[in-house]
């Protein structure tokens, strides 16, 4: 039979040395991973990555065309090795930990895996969760246990069935600092959930591994080594979140002589956590009142609401090749050198913090954007503390039946609100999933 292109899976493994080599011929070898199949849209699955060729114009005797000399090395038998590289892109829906029976940690994740590779996470230094004591505000809490707190992590909670996002500023004791601050101060005796905290260092280190990834359809099957996320957009459809990684892949080779492809056995269901899928509905955002520019800390800012119609953020990772000649990519590793984070946000609702005046002033104001409510592993938001307007609100955008301010941000900085720069403290952008 003819092979069918709408029976496909896409398997993330993380690897323990960049590109996956084997210690016995020395070239990628991810067949030999643990892997976990992926939730993700199938379009965007097929056969990937192109030879990285350099054109052959030699001498020549008549009007005839070099074929390209491929970028690669030959084996210990004089044969040169195939190879692929590229990029590739891995659309997804965004559901969250849950109950963590089906994966422990957000590390353990696909969505994990993937943030991991150019991010730093911080995850909760004891509890996921701490009952509040007494002498409560809205930028500040009397934990019930402190160790549950760390600088700059994100923590999350439900007031009146919404769900509300801050970060904290100072953990040192006896109270807890946090901001922006929430809509009103929580009851004695709440819960208040500990996040994991993704952030973006200054020195853009500190990354976790590299991953590999594993296509598989009817009659083929590929491997890709050495992989770390270019991009990552997020987009609203139309409440629902969604995540678009591109995915950088430093070695592509293909693997359908497995006995499994012959036997249509290779592709594999998707591996799907335990929690709900992420919804803007039920959760605030909100941006700091007042100008954060050179803020004392620690910081614990008014807020005022952003009523959000539509959103959307790209996060940007500058990846640079580390260069050696000990392997056939000739890449030892992927490295960060820059990152940029752009959020656009319509609101029908002009925001009074964010005037023609803030823009010209060149004002930054800590943005918190709720992606998802709170429960038991279930929450998302994306944090700003220096958010930088990148045009002017008065530009109304009119097409379509709402006339609508459009707030265009990046982040700014240096972010200054935080006492310490331990672990997501101090950083100019986080991503808190929730615990």
């Amino acid at each position: 039979m003819s092979g069918t292109p709408h029976i496909k899976s896409l398997s993330i493994a993380i690897e323990s040395t960049f590109g996956s080599p084997s210690a016995t011929t020395g070239l990628p070898d991810a067949s030999v991973l643990t892997f976990t199949s992926m939730e993700m849209e199938r379009a965007p699955l097929m056969v990937v990555g192109e030879a990285p060729t350099d054109p052959r114009e030699d001498t020549r005797a008549s009007p005839h065309v070099l074929p390209p000399e491929v970028n690669t090395p030959c084996d210990e038998n004089g044969n040169p090795i195939p190879r692929r590289m590229g990029q590739m892109t891995i659309d997804m829906v965004v559901t969250n930990i849950g109950s963590a029976t089906t994966f422990a940690t957000h590390a353990d994740t696909p969505i994990g895996i993937m943030l991991n590779s150019v991010m730093q996470s911080s995850v909760p230094p004891a509890a996921l969760a701490d009952t509040l004591g007494a002498t409560l505000t809205t930028t500040t809490l009397t934990p019930g246990i402190l160790g549950n707190y760390e600088d700059g992590s994100g923590i999350a909670i439900n007031i009146d069935g919404i769900g509300e996002y801050a970060f904290v500023t100072d953990a040192s004791g006896p109270t807890v600092t946090y901001s922006p601050a929430f809509s009103q101060a929580p009851a004695v005796g709440e819960t208040m959930r500990i996040g994991t905290t993704y952030s973006v260092r200054n020195d853009m280190g500190n990354l976790g591994p590299s991953f590999a990834l594993r296509g598989d359809g009817d009659g083929w099957r590929w491997y890709a080594a050495g992989c770390r996320v270019a991009a990552l957009a997020i987009t609203l459809s139309p409440r629902m979140v969604k995540y678009s990684f591109t995915v950088q892949m430093a070695d592509v080779r293909d693997d359908n002589g497995d006995p499994s492809v012959a036997a249509r056995t290779n592709y594999v269901n998707p591996v799907v956590a335990d929690g709900c899928v992420a919804h803007m509905g039920m959760v605030k955002s909100k941006v700091t009142t007042a100008t954060v520019n050179s803020i004392a800390s620690p910081a614990a800012s008014a807020q005022t609401p952003i009523i959000v119609d539509e959103f959307n953020a790209t996060l940007t990772f500058t990846l640079a090749a580390k260069g050696t000649a000990e392997n056939v990519m000739g890449i030892s590793d992927y490295e960060v050198t820059d990152f940029v984070c752009e959020t656009e946000i319509q609101a029908s609702d002009p925001v009074a913090a964010l005037t023609q005046d803030a823009f010209v002033r060149r004002e930054q104001h800590g943005l918190v954007v709720g992606l998802s409510n709170v429960s038991v592993g279930n929450g998302l938001a994306i944090y700003l503390p220096a958010a930088a307007l990148q045009a002017d609100p008065n530009v109304l955008d009119m097409s379509t039946d709402l006339i609508r301010n459009t707030y265009t941000f990046k982040q700014g900085g240096p972010w200054t609100g935080d006492v310490t720069s331990v672990n997501a403290a101090s950083t100019v952008f986080r991503l808190l999933w929730g615990n």
